[in-house]
């Protein structure tokens, strides 16, 4: 393929079912329909694959290089696991395909069945509402902790 959208760059692209519906309330959970790949044509191929379909949530995700790093898969770890409900299990497998992740699991030492274990429950951890206040106690922690001005989020 001469594709220029399929490059075999090695950035990295996650892939995940996206509920497939406009209702919120009927929305359903991705749990393995999720893939990690480096390069735009082996995402699609395993998406298409594994997830079933063209029509899911996706990005790229740290340097074009290809070099993530762990912030770059903590950021991929949250939005995946809380906004499309991806599996624990599978979210692990397809993260330690990056070096860095794979590496901060090893060094962590820690048994890996602490990695791939789900709740004992089959239902969602509760996840509390969105609080203007605790986003504010968020804002200040971060600023405190770094050294920022006090309301550097106000304008994000």
């Amino acid at each position: 393929m001469s594709d220029p959208t399929f490059d075999d760059a090695p950035q990295w692209y996650w892939a995940a079912d996206s509920g497939r519906v406009s209702d919120p309330e009927a929305f359903e959970r991705s749990d393995d329909r999720f893939v990690i790949a480096s390069g735009k044509r082996t995402l699609w191929a395993r998406a298409r694959r594994e997830i079933g379909s063209d029509d899911c949530a996706w990005t790229g995700f740290g340097p074009s290089d290809g070099k993530a790093t762990l912030a770059d898969c903590m950021r991929v770890y949250l939005s995946s696991r809380e906004i499309y409900g991806v599996s624990l299990n599978r979210l692990m497998l397809e993260l330690c395909q990056i070096r860095s992740f794979a590496k901060f699991i090893k060094d962590g030492q820690i048994n890996l069945g602490n990695w791939i274990s789900n709740p004992i429950r089959k239902s969602p951890l509760p996840r509390p509402a969105y609080d203007e206040a605790v986003a504010r106690q968020l804002g200040q922690r971060i600023a405190n902790t770094l050294g920022l001005e006090e309301d550097w989020w106000v304008d994000l």
